[in-house]
């Protein structure tokens, strides 16, 4: 839901980690990279898996979660917790946000700096090629509509998964 909503390409490895008062910070990981019981660190946190953690199991323990995506690129963001809406519906639906997200692969905090700067400046020499190269990585300006099409066949392609039959 969260690679829908930012559109990120859903192409690196992500965690998301849930401080907790009581014991270990819980770590969501994806279940399904071969190496993730290899490298998870089990002294230090909690193992959880990112297709069977449902939020409000987390939510209840903290208002914040951290997310970190690509983790060679780092990309870290804090989801907070703001209001709950009820529904009789169920199904994700996408309330309000704001901003983009910086493009795929672009190298991190200092990758996107580089590239903010070479895009401000048809002079410099990368322009071109930065430009031709952003043309197939940057953000889509999605209206909400978009954004609750997309959680919504995320939504139906989880609940008819082989995880859920």
């Amino acid at each position: 839901m969260i690679q829908a909503v930012f559109d990120w390409h859903n192409s690196h490895l992500h965690v998301f980690t849930v401080d907790r008062p009581d014991g270990k910070p819980l770590q969501i990981v994806m279940e399904d990279v071969a190496d993730t019981l290899d490298l998870f660190d089990f002294e230090s946190y909690e193992m959880g898996r990112d297709r069977f953690t449902l939020l409000e199991d987390v939510f209840p323990m903290t208002g914040q979660i951290h997310y970190e995506y690509d983790l060679g690129d780092s990309w870290g963001h804090v989801i907070t917790l703001e209001k709950t809406v009820t529904s009789q519906a169920l199904r994700p639906y996408y309330l309000e946000g704001a901003g983009f997200r910086p493009p795929e692969d672009v190298g991190g905090e200092g990758g996107f700096e580089a590239y903010l700067r070479i895009m401000a400046d048809e002079n410099d020499p990368d322009h071109t090629h930065m430009t031709t190269w952003s043309d197939s990585q940057k953000e889509r300006d999605l209206s909400m509509e978009q954004i609750n099409e997309r959680l919504q066949r995320v939504f139906m392609g989880y609940m008819y998964s082989p995880y859920f039959v």
